[in-house]
């Protein structure tokens, strides 16, 4: 008792604030950072902190989605297009989506994708030249 009477500071009778926690916004930026360069793993890791302190951030899930298409696993890239898309169905998300799912041999549903991505916003999908639109 008296050692922790000792540190206690008299002139300051608020007792110390509980540690800070990160924001989504830093590990948005920190994700940024690993993805310029170039540590694509860390920058997944980065968005996945992201996305459990913001459920609703679709960019950090596109961004998933695109990480997983980069290091080749369309496949789990799906899941996170999808949940972009559940929670923001812009051509953007819609798009990404539609290019895991092509890579992932799901053809036709990529067709489908990309023609709501290119109705939901002409001319702001991401394979215009590709898909010839």
């Amino acid at each position: 008792a008296t050692r922790t009477k000792f540190f206690l500071n008299p002139f300051s009778p608020l007792p110390p604030t509980p540690t800070p926690t990160r924001s989504a916004t830093s590990y948005l930026a920190e994700a940024e950072e690993h993805y310029q360069a170039g540590r694509l793993g860390d920058a997944a890791k980065a968005y996945a902190r992201v996305t459990e302190l913001e459920p609703n951030n679709a960019e950090a899930f596109t961004q998933q989605a695109w990480l997983f298409i980069l290091r080749g696993h369309p496949d789990q890239a799906i899941g996170f297009g999808q949940k972009a898309v559940a929670i923001d169905p812009s051509a953007y998300n819609q798009s990404m989506l539609a290019m895991a799912q092509d890579w992932n041999g799901q053809y036709d549903d990529a067709i489908t994708r990309y023609l709501d991505a290119s109705v939901a916003r002409p001319g702001k999908i991401l394979v215009q030249p590709e898909f010839g639109v």
